[in-house]
């Protein structure tokens, strides 16, 4: 049960995120939080005997610290078991600063590569110090008590958020990062074992119970992973801004409790996402937490963005006999959950406002169900007549061989009458009168055909729910009335060589009826679908290229290019047994790519694209188990790239030492020129000391235009150094297992050093 204690107000506009919870002296509790005048906010917190409706802390019992920097992330922690107190973690956009707030000193502040948006306490792998574990521009680094730098990797892109624990139960804590790639990584140390890949920003997470966690993304959802498989989510309109779990109800298991920023709180069940009670905030919620305070029981805090602190206090009767005090129980309403399988429940609450918006996204319960458990992952249902069968087929379509060679102005020549934007194509096959209408397959795509065994069984729409594909992850195709047929015909393009399962429904019938048959299905697409094969070896290849060799045959080469590719030959008996190759053209820029494996296991992988190379690569590893591979890679257009962005950075080097001496001598100037203006003020001489402040006002306006040339200068210099980090990541993936991971070391030695050519040669050649 949760009792509502007091209301803490710190009057304070909050940022959501930015609080925490420690013991800051012994026995005793404290708050911090980061307001938007970057300065940390710290109040002891009221005990829990304290009955008090609202509490307002006076100013001389509040501790600010000034930070004069933009506070990015706050954190509580210890680097040693035995010390009787936490230290505070302040994350800025340049450095990391460790403050011990009883003693009212900084321990230490080490600069980041590109700054610190998140930070962690803990251990990870085999490192048995306690470190500080920074989330940057893409990369992570870990600081241990003396501000050594035992670890460091990169992360492909921005890390927002972070957790630390055993997922994979190996006895070895993982860290868990969220980036803004919109993918979850896990590392051990500096080696990254595994990636999960959502649909938007990662903003929140948190550790649960038996190697699970709960996720939060920019668009709304919110999720649970069970190590690497994802059980389910639910979507709404607002963002998760908090996310924490916990045991409420004393069954030993825990809820958990979500913060939004439209300042709902939520409970809900980690095993299935159902909603159990919800309760409005007054603000948007910046954060919710977790006290354990030694002078009472664990309660728990929720903390608006206008700094009012509401706590509760967590009693534990028995299971399945509790209650919430302060939270209004479900009755009316809805909200509708989908699982990994594309099962959705409709959850029920109460609303308090009746012309709230519908938060989650409406979708109909089409899963058969048996009890809570799912009867089968890929499920297929239909209440169609037995006689009468629903198919649906995916193939790369490319009628135009020479689209991405031809003009535009040959490529436009006959317009559509599509409205831009819109996904909705018709199909083109004889049926009724269509030469009028223009041809809608002409742009390379996946063709997605439906179509019924039976002629008189039309079909009027097809619905598609899809993660990553479709903006609102779904989809509905309808035809018009005049072109209903059995067959349906539109185009799709999926975004990124990702394998998509997409949700299938198929509404079918005779015409004039009010009711139509339905057909559910699951449709898995192979992760490259969006590759056409070509029947022979393109002319020019590619100047990029991987190689690498495998303990593999070529038939094991070509089955595993068969589950991944839409092949359009029998290679088995069209190919030299000793070599295979295959030619693509991707439909989505006529980029080419090349596959071959010679009878000896060297694979070579040839595209202008190391991204798509890097896909290549983790594909055949893990599905071929690859626990180590070594290889040469050469793409001179991502080389190029490295060498222009390294003499950007030398010129601004030279820029900003010529910027720094003029700001030195204008500074100069105008003490000079502020003297003499106060000595003509003091003489009454006032055509001189209105001379005197046009020309500071000159100076200063001067002094503004440098300091915009610095800033524009440094954001040239942060996007080229995040280049140089993510073309570094991406020359790892074309790597598996130890020799990833110290390729990232010598990298990092490299651009230190500012030596361009030795990086190139250890993203060709990984050091070997």
């Amino acid at each position: 049960m949760l009792r509502a204690v007091y209301d803490l107000q710190l009057q304070q506009t909050i940022r959501p995120g930015r609080v925490v919870c420690g013991m800051f002296s012994e026995g005793e509790m404290y708050i911090a939080a980061a307001n938007m005048a970057n300065k940390v906010i710290i109040s002891k917190l009221p005990t829990l005997v304290t009955y008090a409706s609202r509490i307002v802390p006076s100013k001389e019992s509040l501790q600010v610290l000034n930070i004069n920097q933009t506070i990015t992330a706050l954190a509580v922690g210890k680097f040693t078991r035995d010390s009787p107190t936490d230290l505070l973690f302040i994350g800025t956009p340049t450095e990391l600063i460790v403050y011990d707030v009883p003693s009212n000193r900084e321990v230490f502040r080490r600069p980041t590569t590109g700054g610190a948006s998140s930070i962690a306490i803990g251990t990870t792998g085999r490192i048995k110090k306690t470190l500080a574990i920074v989330g940057g521009q893409s990369a992570l680094q870990g600081f241990d008590q003396e501000g050594n730098e035992p670890l460091w990797t990169l992360t492909g892109d921005n890390v927002s958020v972070l957790c630390l624990f055993d997922i994979n139960k190996d006895g070895q804590t993982e860290i868990v990062a969220g980036c803004d790639d919109h993918q979850i990584r896990v590392f051990r140390e500096t080696e990254q074992i595994f990636s999960m890949s959502e649909t938007d920003n990662v903003v929140s997470l948190a550790v649960l119970k038996d190697q699970s966690f709960v996720y939060g993304l920019s668009n709304g959802t919110v999720g649970v992973y069970e190590q690497y498989d994802r059980r389910w989510r639910v979507k709404s309109k607002s963002v998760p801004t908090a996310l924490i779990g916990m045991d409420l109800n004393g069954n030993g298991e825990q809820e958990i409790l979500c913060g939004w920023s439209n300042g709902k709180f939520e409970v809900r069940d980690r095993f299935t996402g159902n909603l159990m009670f919800k309760y409005q905030m007054d603000d948007p919620v910046a954060q919710v937490v977790e006290v354990h305070d030694p002078r009472a029981n664990s309660y728990l805090l929720v903390c608006s963005t206008e700094g009012n602190v509401k706590a509760f206090a967590v009693e534990n009767g028995a299971a399945g006999d509790s209650e919430v005090t302060f939270l209004q129980d479900v009755s009316s309403n809805e909200f509708i959950s989908v699982d990994e399988q594309g099962e959705s429940r409709i959850n029920i609450f109460e609303e308090e406002d009746e012309n709230e918006e519908a938060t989650m996204q409406d979708r109909l319960d089409v899963r058969p169900k048996k009890g809570d458990f799912i009867m089968d992952a890929a499920y297929e249902w239909s209440t169609m007549q037995e006689d009468v069968e629903v198919i649906v087929e995916i193939e790369p379509s490319m009628n135009d061989p020479n689209y991405f060679t031809s003009s535009d102005s040959h490529r436009d020549g006959q317009k559509s009458l599509v409205p831009p934007g819109i996904q909705a194509f018709l199909r083109t096959d004889d049926v009724g009168d269509l030469k009028s209408l223009p041809n809608l397959f002409d742009k390379p795509c996946l063709k997605f055909t439906v179509r019924t065994t039976v002629s008189t069984y039309k079909i009027p729409g097809v619905i598609i729910f899809a993660e990553g594909v479709f903006a609102g992850e779904s989809y509905y195709h309808h035809p018009p009335e005049r072109l209903l047929s059995n067959v349906t015909q539109f185009p799709l393009s999926i975004p990124k060589n990702t394998p998509v399962e997409m949700f299938v429904t198929v509404m079918a019938g005779q015409p004039n009826r009010k009711y139509y048959f339905c057909h559910g299905q699951l449709i898995k697409i192979k992760r490259f679908a969006m590759y056409y094969q070509l029947t022979e070896q393109q002319p020019t290849q590619p100047e990029g290229y991987v190689t690498f060799k495998l303990l593999e045959r070529t038939n094991r080469f070509l089955l595993w290019a068969a589950d991944h590719f839409f092949l359009r030959t029998d290679h088995k008996s069209s190919t030299d047994p000793n070599k295979a190759v295959l030619s693509f053209v991707g439909l989505r820029d006529g980029e080419k790519l090349s596959l071959e494996m010679t009878g000896d296991g060297e694979v070579t992988v040839r595209t202008d694209s190391i991204d798509t190379a890097g896909d290549v690569v983790e594909c055949i590893a893990e599905s071929m188990s690859v626990k180590q591979l070594t290889s040469r890679a050469h793409f001179p257009k991502a080389y190029d790239t490295l060498k222009d962005v390294f003499v950007q950075v030398e010129e601004f080097q030279k820029n900003r030492q010529r910027q720094v001496a003029d700001i030195a001598d204008r500074g100069s100037t105008i003490r000079a020129m502020l003297m003499k203006a106060e000595e003509t003020k003091m003489l009454e001489v006032w055509p001189e000391v209105r001379k005197c402040f046009l020309e500071l006002g000159n100076q200063n306006k001067a002094v503004l235009g440098d300091f915009r040339v610095q800033m524009e200068a440094h954001e040239k210099l942060t996007t080229g150094l995040k280049l140089v980090s993510q073309l570094i990541d991406k020359a790892a993936r074309l790597r598996v297992g130890s020799v990833k991971a110290d390729l990232f070391a010598k990298c990092r030695m490299a651009v230190q050093n500012r030596d361009v050519g030795l990086l190139t040669r250890l993203m060709e050649f990984a050091g070997t």
